[in-house]
């Protein structure tokens, strides 16, 4: 039994809560978390026997709270986490509307020559989401983690840690998110959704870099049209581009 295994997580699907109550979660989570770093450490990166709540807290939960914090949405308002395979991940349903909300996540893509596989072909790395996996297993092993290529040894990745520009940190940032969004925007969707992506790894970043990198991409778009397989509207309405401080938001 993992240390999450033993935390009662409450948010069903399909079932309606309040935003207080997934904050009141997450600010007890955190004094548990403070108390236990065996807990701390399998959340960052989870583990043999972790819960599946864990992923769904950290892609679709996590977001939600930053969305309704910068957006000001108040915490009696009710969310619905959907079934899967249902084209929004989250309803917010605010007293005149409901918002159909996608989440999705861009990591910084990196240059780097990583390691690309474990002996036997076990532990692929093909994507930022597997890089962050991996630097979240050094943070836990080192207590810190650096920039720089992933290389393995003995069974375990380490990081390399060298200088990186200007120039280079706003492409991998750039890079990252461009793609993130292109994956989306390449389908098509019935729903008018709004699409909620976090930008994982992005802090380092300033306000105005940040806000940049979320121009670019969004111009790199130009119309949907132009990425739409069947030059159809995507049926996303909405573009908000955020982390724990940051929105920048798009009507499309």
């Amino acid at each position: 039994m993992t240390p999450a295994s033993g935390i009662v997580f409450p948010f069903l699907r399909e079932t309606h809560y309040l935003l207080g109550e997934l904050k009141a979660f997450e600010a007890d989570l955190h004094e548990k978390r403070l108390n236990n770093p065996a807990l701390s450490n399998e959340l960052r990166a989870r583990i043999t026997g972790s819960p599946g709540w864990i992923a769904l807290r950290k892609k679709e939960l996590i977001p939600l709270i930053y969305y309704g914090n910068l957006k000001g949405i108040s915490d009696s308002v009710r969310f619905l986490i959907t079934r899967l395979g249902h084209q929004a991940d989250i309803q917010l349903n605010h007293p005149d509307k409901t918002e159909n909300l996608q989440m999705t996540t861009a990591y910084p893509e990196w240059p780097f020559k990583d390691a690309r596989e474990k002996k036997g072909g076990r532990r692929k790395l093909h994507t930022g989401g597997d890089r962050h996996r991996y630097e979240m297993e050094i943070l836990n092993r080192m207590g810190e983690v650096g920039l720089g290529e992933l290389q393995e040894q003995n069974d375990a990745f380490f990081q390399r840690r060298r200088m990186v520009s200007n120039a280079e940190l706003e492409e991998a940032h750039f890079n990252g998110l461009s793609k993130a969004l292109k994956s989306k925007f390449s389908k098509r969707y019935s729903e008018d959704l709004v699409l909620v992506v976090h930008a994982v790894g992005y802090e380092s970043l300033s306000d105005e870099r940040f806000h940049t990198i979320a121009h670019r991409a969004r111009s790199e778009l130009k119309t949907l049209s132009d990425i739409s397989p069947d030059g159809c509207r995507s049926g996303i309405g909405r573009l908000s581009i955020l982390d724990r401080e940051r929105l920048v938001e798009f009507v499309l």
